[in-house]
């Protein structure tokens, strides 16, 4: 192990750093492409421990780095919010790779698939790509696989109840459920049935279709289509669902978890930088590293 390194409304918030987070996020084409940023957000760029305004700032100075954009396991809706609080008005990747928003009618041309066009309260786009199977689905495949391979009892109840809380591509439950020696054996048979489950901050998720690096991958390539050069690309997680994310990236760090400790699936990946402790270390840490990145010295 290496070291540490030390369809809600889709209206916007106007104001400073919307502006700040809008330009500088925005592709460019023509110009030398910024380093590309993929950043978890529950446990990576998210601490309970910090204020809105600590995200804020943060923000500001990665923006003046990198151009960023959140992966997360959350819906739309949820990081359209948190997006708001932030004042963002760039990219993200939600519901574990299922869905891609963009805010760049060029850029959805360039990308390889359908977007759809919502226009938010203030008259501005989004663009929205899907590519995971409907919630559904995936009730209809997990409770199928579970039933043929022994049945799932409490688990697949949990299972049924999440697949009515209105999430479009994925059911999400407590991770303490996988912690179970029950819920262990049943998200290993919904694995061997199909589905991916990987446990991201304190949910178990459970989908069927592209992972966080199948979209990171994807968004890159249609970056560069755009722009006519490729990004150094870059990322940041802390969960197992973050090890596909960071394995397609050139530049990578794994923040540890409350116990100081790094979850295999992160500290396996070749290259990775393990953080130290604590949220402002840890993005010390990439700050310094991304600066050397723009100045060319990495």
């Amino acid at each position: 192990m290496p070291e540490a390194r030390q369809p809600a409304s889709l209206a916007l918030i106007r104001g400073p750093q919307f502006a700040a987070a809008t330009a500088m996020t925005q592709p460019n084409s023509g110009a030398r492409p910024k380093t590309l940023l993929f950043v978890d957000v529950d446990g990576t760029f998210l601490h309970d421990s910090e204020s809105d305004q600590t995200r804020i700032d943060r923000l500001g100075v990665l923006l003046e780095l990198a151009s960023v954009v959140f992966v997360s396991s959350r819906t739309v809706p949820e990081l359209h919010r948190w997006s708001r609080r932030l004042g963002f008005g760039g990219d993200f990747i939600a519901e574990n790779g299922a869905f891609t928003v963009v805010r760049c009618d060029q850029l959805a041309a360039c990308y390889d698939g359908p977007f759809a066009q919502l226009l938010g309260a203030d008259g501005l786009p989004w663009f929205l790509h899907g590519a995971g199977a409907p919630a559904a689905e995936i009730v209809e495949q997990a409770d199928r696989t579970l039933a043929e391979t022994g049945g799932g009892g409490p688990f697949t109840r949990r299972l049924l109840e999440a697949g009515r809380r209105g999430r479009r591509a994925s059911l999400r439950l407590p991770a303490s459920l996988a912690r179970t020696a029950a819920g262990s054996e049943a998200v290993a048979r919904l694995r061997s049935g199909g589905l991916k489950a990987t446990v991201g901050g304190r949910w178990l998720t459970i989908w069927n279709g592209p992972d966080k690096g199948e979209a990171v991958r994807r968004y890159a390539a249609a970056r560069c289509r755009l722009e006519g050069a490729p990004s150094q690309l870059a990322a940041a997680g802390n969960a197992d669902n973050d090890a596909p994310m960071l394995a397609v990236v050139e530049h990578k760090w794994a923040f540890p978890d409350p116990t100081g400790g790094y979850p295999a699936t992160l500290a396996n990946v070749p290259g990775v930088g393990l953080l130290p402790p604590g949220p402002a270390e840890g993005w010390a840490v990439i700050v310094g590293e991304l600066a050397s990145i723009k100045e060319g010295r990495s």
